[in-house]
């Protein structure tokens, strides 16, 4: 689907899911400042707890009850201010926890078919929405992946855009058997030439005049970008400066060379685990910042898996188109 009803319809779907999610993290957010302010209040004196104690013994000795008299009782319940302290941290972080995992968290499936969506303007370039499996893509010249910085591809059976253009460049038998893995091949011998084989820069990108097999989906170059670094630890490093390289550098690289088509993946998404408001907009900004300074013409592809992913992309895209 192409036409602007059908992005419409699909905004409108996903609007009141989105403000939901929204409105969710926010109240989150909220609750986990109150109780880490809680928290701290309990370290400045007498908590509100040791107040209520401070009168609750002095109603059952049958003396007189009053805040004044409740406060200075509440002393003798200063081991109730650590109690509370640490109570109220956990709660906090459990807030925060569950604020993460609204802002962040992933609720519908991997879409495997393909969809395109209207063209946002910039310049005299259009962006459009990609949702579902590279597999299927036929509109772009060149294809941009997302690497670590080993360079080392995904799995040629996995999910990763990287491994799904891996196995488009591959040569397979009948029965779908790879035969030639052309671009791994590529790549091993490109590091053997260069002397390098691991800890590429944040930014760095590979720019591989061919496609091989990925030829019949009318591909005919694929740049490699080195998108995050994975921490031993856990995690990813995710540098917005990188993005805005890897995006300027490969729109560039494929005006140079002729090509008036990219597809682009919103860099941080799947196994680099970054937000996708962030990831979203990080990709957004770079791709509208180049296209708004640049004369050629090129059609961008920008491409998400998820449908809540599309939502996030189109809304960002509507917001820069909002700016010219």
């Amino acid at each position: 689907m192409s036409d602007t009803s059908s992005a419409l319809r699909f905004v409108q779907e996903y609007a009141l899911k989105y403000l939901i999610r929204k409105m969710k993290q926010g109240v989150l957010v909220s609750m986990a400042k109150f109780f880490a302010l809680a928290a701290v209040a309990c370290l400045a004196g007498p908590t509100l707890l040791q107040v209520i104690l401070g009168a609750l013994d002095l109603f059952f000795r049958g003396e007189n009850v009053s805040l004044a008299s409740a406060y200075r009782v509440a002393g003798d319940f200063t081991w109730m201010q650590p109690v509370a302290f640490f109570t109220m941290i956990s709660i906090s972080v459990i807030f925060v926890y569950f604020a993460n995992r609204a802002s962040s968290g992933k609720t519908s499936n991997l879409v495997s078919l393909k969809s395109i969506f209207e063209g946002f303007q910039f310049g005299n370039s259009y962006v459009y929405c990609y949702l579902g499996d590279i597999s299927h893509i036929t509109e772009a010249q060149v294809i941009v992946t997302s690497e670590d910085t080993s360079l080392d591809l995904g799995s040629i059976s996995g999910t990763s855009v990287s491994g799904r253009v891996r196995r488009l460049a591959a040569e397979v038998n009948e029965c779908g058997e790879v035969q030639v893995d052309h671009l791994q091949n590529y790549v091993l011998e490109w590091k053997a030439r260069v002397g390098k084989y691991d800890n590429f820069d944040l930014g760095h990108t590979v720019f591989i005049h061919e496609a091989f097999c990925a030829e019949r989906c009318n591909i005919q170059a694929i740049t490699l970008a080195v998108a995050i670094r994975k921490r031993p630890q856990g995690g990813v490093e995710f540098d917005d400066g990188a993005i805005h390289r890897i995006i300027g550098g490969a729109i560039q690289n494929a005006l140079a060379s002729g090509y008036r088509s990219i597809f682009l993946p919103v860099f941080g998404l799947g196994s680099g685990g970054i937000p996708s408001e962030r990831a979203v907009t990080i990709t957004v900004q770079s791709v509208c910042n180049v296209l708004r300074t640049e004369n050629r013409r090129i059609m961008v592809y920008l491409g998400v898996y998820r449908e809540e992913d599309l939502a996030d992309l189109m809304i960002a895209l509507n917001s820069q188109a909002g700016r010219r």
